[in-house]
């Protein structure tokens, strides 16, 4: 006798269209150009941002962006830093505003396997 098939439990299908990448965003202001480590996790209708601690930037913060239409929104809540961005091709640009001020910043994801 043959033993009974069993299914093989598939992840939900968003976990299926997610990768977490580390890069490197650089902020942007009147005087002030910081390049700071950012670990990205993407789907499909949200981007989690881990800005990582930097001597010259603050931090951490961790922004959960999610899709409104042609971009993504989120904030920190320790922070009360609010942030949007967009994708354009392979670059994401976005405006950062914290405490009165406003930063321009965008990162880049590294290319993978085959692109």
């Amino acid at each position: 006798m043959k033993p009974a098939k069993t299914k093989t439990a598939r992840p939900p299908a968003h976990a299926l269209r997610q990768r977490s990448i580390a890069s490197r965003a650089l902020f942007l202001s009147d005087d002030t150009s910081v390049e700071v480590p950012v670990d990205v996790l993407a789907r499909d209708d949200e981007t989690v941002l881990f800005v990582q601690e930097h001597p010259d930037w603050g931090g951490p913060y961790l922004i959960k962006g999610k899709r409104i239409q042609g971009f993504f929104a989120g904030h920190d809540e320790d922070s009360g830093a609010v942030v949007r961005w967009a994708i354009l091709g392979d670059v994401y640009v976005g405006i950062w505003f914290e405490h009165n001020d406003e930063y321009l910043f965008s990162f880049r994801l590294p290319k993978r396997q085959g692109q």
